[in-house]
């Protein structure tokens, strides 16, 4: 991935919402409400693996 846009579009395909967003980050959840959450720097530069996790806070490299 490019930039945050094609992220969004792409995990919004698989059914991810955005949930909340300040100016440093962008937040997705899954759509049926669960805990899973995904923070994202709105500076895709800075993006790294380790801001993908579950619920439990362990890695999800699934996604």
């Amino acid at each position: 991935m490019r930039s945050l846009e094609a992220l969004e579009q792409r995990l919004g395909s698989l059914g991810w919402e955005r949930y909340y967003e300040n100016r440093d980050i962008v937040q997705l959840h899954w759509h049926d409400g669960g805990v899973d959450l995904i923070a994202l720097p709105r500076d895709f530069a800075r993006f790294r693996s380790t801001h993908i996790t579950s619920g439990d806070g362990a890695f999800s490299p699934g996604l």
